[in-house]
This record gives structure tokens, sequence and C-alpha cells, in this order.
């Protein structure tokens, strides 16, 4: 019975020190240490990739997956806790003070109830993104671009961490970042897609996005020449990154491989150029896109080389153009005011 008692008064002090430490501006976690997860955070597809990535770091530091509670601590913890998730959804558990603005976040030192926890909150989606992949590069010690430098962690038994160690985002410099992955050919031989759809295996994408998301990216052009309709597109969807193109895809339509047979021309076949321009604007209906307009020839090179009706000065060829320009634009707005 003596022992027992002891038992129980040292877990007291354990629990005690352990809150201790938060109230004194630093607490320790382990791998025993619980996530606390938003459900309503966990069923929008680009932070749940997110948190699966964080869930694989966790492991390759601490040796074993975390314990994961959904939506609030539980009464028998008085440890620490990692609270995962946005702003919105975290409001009624939780009060982190995050930057006003698109995709701001922060990592900071709070109570959550009993708890001491380190807090990753976002403002929107993309911000608890970067947040979750900020607690993993300042805690947890993950190289950012671990998948190109091989990079392997420490292996840890506790990470600390203080009101010093607390991040806060800034406003960034360029609203749009992102990567061209151009000549991606260069990636197929070792990622080659088996199903021919892509380029790019959607495996080894998946891995590039990642990436990007973890620099702080929001933005990818993912292949020079995809299909309006290319699954890449719907990795980028579920990945939450915006969606660009190269200069060969206006409204995102594949100019490399113009079917044979078709008229090519915005002199004399108006009509068809710009039915392909709304279908291709169509297949990217519901996502964020950086669209790129312009009118090029087939196969990258100047339209007046594939259009045998062109004009032969530049004022004429400028004129179709900018016609060509103000049309897509219009096309695009039918579907994509903003």
């Amino acid at each position: 019975m003596r022992i027992n008692k002891w038992i129980i008064v040292l877990f007291a002090v354990f629990a005690v020190v352990r809150g201790a430490c938060a109230a004194s501006g630093a607490i320790t976690i382990n791998g025993d240490t619980p996530w606390v997860v938003m459900e309503k955070d966990f069923e929008n597809p680009a932070i749940q990739e997110a948190i699966r990535d964080a869930e694989r770091d966790w492991y390759k530091v601490f040796g074993y997956p975390p314990v994961i509670f959904k939506n609030d601590t539980r009464s028998s913890w008085t440890g620490p806790v990692v609270v995962f998730g946005s702003v919105e959804n975290t409001k009624n558990l939780v009060e982190v003070s995050v930057p006003k603005g698109a995709e701001q976040h922060a990592v900071r030192l709070v109570q959550v109830k009993q708890n001491p926890a380190i807090a990753a909150i976002g403002a929107d989606t993309r911000g608890t993104i970067y947040a979750i992949y900020t607690f993993c590069e300042e805690v947890l010690g993950i190289d950012p671009m671990y998948v190109f430098t091989d990079n392997v962690p420490k292996r840890l038994t506790e990470a600390s961490f203080s009101k010093e160690d607390e991040y806060v985002s800034k406003k960034p410099t360029f609203e749009h970042r992102g990567w061209f992955i151009n000549d991606e050919e260069l990636h197929d031989g070792m990622h080659r897609d088996p199903l021919g759809g892509n380029v790019i295996s959607m495996e080894w994408m998946d891995k590039i996005i990642e990436t990007l998301l973890r620099c702080k990216g929001n933005m990818i052009a993912p292949e020079s020449a995809p299909y309006s309709d290319a699954t890449v597109y719907d990795l980028c969807e579920r990945r939450g990154v915006i969606i660009t193109f190269h200069h060969i895809l206006p409204v995102g339509l594949n100019m490399m491989d113009w079917p044979e047979g078709v008229p090519f021309s915005y002199v004399t076949h108006k009509d068809i150029l710009e039915d392909a321009w709304r279908k291709s604007c169509a297949a990217f209906d519901g996502k964020e896109v950086a669209w790129i307009i312009n009118l090029r020839g087939e196969s990258d090179g100047a339209f007046w080389h594939s259009d045998k009706a062109a004009p032969a000065d530049d004022a004429g060829r400028a004129e179709v153009i900018s016609e060509a320009m103000h049309k897509q634009v219009e096309i695009i707005r039918e579907s994509d005011p903003d």
C-alpha cells in the first residue's frame, strides 16, 4: 500500500513539474506526447496530407508514430500536447495569436486546459500547412529539402520548446512563389508514370509538391505540356497548391500536340481555338489557377509559322495576338471571375 502511495505522489509531482515548465516558458515533448488534431481540419485533404507527412517525420525522429486525440485533450492526461489546426477550427480549444491574412501562421507555446502545449496554427488552409511543416523543421529538426538532400534527422528521446523558439510568420514579399518543373525528362528515368498519363509518377510528384510546401512555396507548373485533364492537376488540388503553366499552355491548353487535320488559325478558324480554350478552362473548374494567356503556334513556335493566313507584318500579327488574348481573358472570367 505504501509503495502505491509513493507511485501516486511521484506521478503527481511529475505532472506538476511538466505543467510548471510551460508556465516558466518552456516544455519538453517526447514520442509519447499526444497530438490534438481537429476533425474539421483533417477533412481538408491538403491539411490531411501535411499531417500525414508530420506523422512520418515524428516516426523518423522518435521511432514510433504519434498518439492522436480528436478535437480535444483528455482529462486523464496532464502532460504536454501538440496542437495542429486552423484558427477557425481551434478557436474553441485554444486562443493562439496568428497574424491576419492569407497563409499566415504561428508556432507558439500555449496552455490548453490542463496541458502545456505547442500549437502550430494557420490562418487558412495553406497557413495551417505551413504551420505544421514549420513545427517539423523547428522542433523536430526536419530538413525541408530532405527529399533531395538525403539529410536524415537526428534520433531524439525528447525535444524542448521555449518562448524564444516561437515562430510567427510575416507577410511574404511575393504573393505567388513557385517552381516550374522544366525538362521533367530528367526525372522520368527514375520516376516515370507507370500509367503513362503524366511524364513523372504521381508518387514522385507528390514528394516534389511536399518539398515546395515545406519551403513555403504555393504555386507549381508541374510539367511542360500536360493535357488539361492530367491527373497531376488533381494532385496539385489535393495538396492545396496553385496551378500555373508553361507558356506553351495558353488557358492550360496543350499546344505541343495539336491534332492532325484540324485547322490551326485565329484568322480563319477562330471558333476552333476558342472552343478548345473554353473546354480546357472548364477542365480546371474548382481548382486554384494562375492563368497563362498568349497566342503561340504549334510546338512552341510563332503562330505565323503554323497559320498560313497570318499577317505578314508585325502590326497585323500583334493585332491577332491582342484579340486572342482578350478572348482568353473573357473565357477565363466566365468560370473564374477573380
